[in-house]
């Protein structure tokens, strides 16, 4: 078999020195902007690659487990001897052995495996993340570790990470069908680029950010709605509320629907049941407090980014887009004659944020039909 020391042309004692000295001589020879050869492109994607977990030290450590558990065990000439000379002598009379203290219980992998679910279903992305890396490092053929960090790397944004994750857990685990649809989700939806940090990236294509400047005017349409209209207010004996129309309601909600329709449908927002994956208790959770204010919300959502070091790509480009689309409201009732500015600031975004949910949901729908 081929390893990654194989493709660079180093050895497993290699220093990070000289594993960077190989690759760059391959991608001087073989760079497609340097090589005309057909045969380059693909030596250097396989460079590329190899340099990618070599370079990373918990990257490497993971993938030398990986490769002592996939060769075979060879004999020494050591335990040959030994075997041979155990067999010569005779057994020597068993003595009592003292009494030794209990050592403490060690974990199983399958009961790892367990906790690290257990983690991760509660939103501990941190704790997950690093409970994933301490099992591959004991058992580098796990599919579950690699599985859970693929999804903590998308929902990230690091596509190309989660795509070779999942690539790893659909080889470990061939007959769960999850990892290798995520796999060719991501491939489907992604457009390969080379980066700074070698990542493939989601890249909104022209078509997309016509999607999004069509969402903008659907927002500036509601924004001078709101701005023009003199309509009576609806909630006159409800505090904080008082000045409120159904106007005011219906163009908040329908502005949301844009911002979550055009994020979604632009590529922005990855799918709304795959944002969830390992946060749906924190999710809704946020969305339950967005009910009341969205900027508390909001708060809990840093809280909880902070804390976990966990933030979600779609969930904060997400959360931008209700904000950005309140302020504009905001802006609205300045100039109108009706609205008061504080009510619609404070609590306007709380509609706006169950239209862009409502939104992103509908537009996930209508990709998949």
């Amino acid at each position: 078999m081929r390893t990654h020391y194989d493709t660079l042309g180093v050895s497993r004692k290699s220093t990070p020195q000289e594993i960077k000295s190989a690759y760059r001589k391959i991608v001087l020879e073989h760079h497609p902007d340097r090589s005309k050869d057909p045969q380059s492109k693909p030596v250097f994607l396989s460079a590329t690659e190899a340099y990618g977990v070599l370079s990373d030290t918990r990257k490497r450590n993971v993938y030398n487990v990986t490769l002592d558990l996939m060769a075979p065990p060879k004999p020494t000439a050591q335990a040959a001897t030994a075997a041979a000379k155990a067999a010569t002598q005779k057994p020597e009379p068993v003595k009592p052995a003292a009494p030794q203290p209990e050592a403490p219980k060690v974990q199983t992998v399958p009961q790892q495996l367990a906790q690290l679910q257990v983690m991760f279903n509660r939103g501990q992305v941190a704790d997950a993340e690093k409970k994933a890396w301490d099992i591959l490092s004991q058992s580098g053929r796990e599919a579950i570790p690699y599985g859970i960090l693929a999804d903590i790397a998308r929902a990230r944004g690091q596509v190309h990470e989660a795509a070779q994750y999942y690539a790893y857990a659909a080889q470990f685990d061939p007959r769960n069908p999850t990892y290798q649809e995520r796999y060719e989700q991501l491939l489907g939806s992604s457009r390969l680029k080379e980066g700074r940090n070698k990542n493939i990236r989601l890249e909104s294509k022209e078509r997309n950010l016509v999607t999004l400047c069509f969402g903008a005017i659907l927002v500036l349409c509601c924004v001078v709605y709101v701005t023009i209209s003199a309509e009576r207010p609806m909630f006159v004996n409800v505090p904080f509320l008082s000045t409120w129309t159904i106007g005011l309601v219906s163009m908040l909600f329908f502005a949301g629907i844009a911002v979550g329709s055009a994020l979604s449908i632009g590529h922005f927002l990855d799918t709304f049941e795959t944002t969830t994956i390992g946060r749906a208790g924190q999710i809704w959770l946020i969305t339950a407090l967005a009910m009341i204010s969205f900027w508390l919300g909001g708060l809990v959502y840093v809280g909880f980014g902070l804390a976990q070091k966990a933030f979600s790509v779609s969930l904060t480009r997400m959360l931008a887009g209700v904000a950005a689309t309140l302020i504009l409201m905001t802006i609205g009732a300045l100039f109108s004659r009706t609205l008061a500015v504080s009510q619609v600031f404070l609590f306007g975004g709380n509609v706006v944020f169950l239209g862009t949910i409502t939104g992103w949901i509908g537009a996930d729908l209508l990709r998949r039909a």
